[in-house]
């Protein structure tokens, strides 16, 4: 989790997001450091966590990715003013997390930091968004919009379905699909150029998609690298 400039204590400085594929629930591990004890001895702690009722179960989450842009950009705005940072630790991060039972995106934040000390990281969902079968990951980068600029999506890869879910988060609705090859596993995103690379997993190749919106071809997977191999079990 990243913590807000305004945050001071150690607890903000590493904290990170668990889900589970057997567990209906979200859990909370801090790491601390103990650099006041002599000798030091690190530990975690994971004794918070949250059960997944945005959906019908919850069950069988494939991913967790945190969005800290609001934030940042607040931020950014501060020129180093403390009363200014502490306003924007208040404003907490976006969390979004692909279930798998049933097929949804997660919608979520956390209540962000009070008084510049992050004492509750754990997100409230208030969303959930319907995907197709087979949710294997989540993925936050940028498209390029209309006027040219970066806009923020969340991508959702669902491995069953040959599909990806693109979200937009200011508009809260899936914007558009992009059709894939078989089992697709990992997406990486190209911010710059307006590109994605998807790893698919059955048959061993890369796929790129065009990401930019002024382009005809935006959402649509324009070139493959590497030759697409089946498995050995179907030959």
């Amino acid at each position: 989790m990243p913590p807000p400039t305004a945050a001071r204590d150690d607890r903000a400085a590493a904290s990170f997001l668990l889900t589970f594929r057997n567990s209906p629930e979200m859990r909370l591990v801090r790491a601390f450091d103990d650099a006041s004890s002599s000798p030091a001895r690190p530990f975690l702690d994971a004794s918070l966590a949250l059960g997944i009722r945005a959906n019908a179960e919850g069950w069988n989450s494939r991913g967790v990715a945190i969005d800290d842009t609001r934030r940042a950009r607040c931020e950014a705005d501060c020129a180093g003013a403390d009363a200014c940072l502490a306003d924007c630790a208040e404003q907490g991060v976006d969390v979004f997390v692909a279930n798998r039972s049933p097929a949804t995106l997660l919608v979520g934040t956390t209540p962000g930091s009070a008084e510049g000390v992050s004492t509750d990281d754990l997100p409230r969902f208030f969303d959930a968004v319907p995907v197709a079968l087979g949710a294997s990951r989540v993925v936050i980068g940028d498209v390029i919009g209309l006027d040219g600029r970066p806009a923020r999506r969340v991508f959702v890869v669902c491995f069953d379905s040959r599909q990806i879910f693109v979200y937009d988060p200011r508009a809260h609705r899936v914007e558009s699909v992009i059709r894939t090859g078989r089992g697709p596993q990992a997406l990486a995103v190209d911010d710059i150029h307006g590109h994605g690379y998807v790893a698919h997993f059955t048959d061993s190749y890369l796929g790129v998609v065009d990401l930019d919106q002024r382009s005809p071809t935006y959402g649509e997977m324009v070139l493959t690298i590497g030759q697409p191999t089946p498995p050995r079990a179907s030959k």
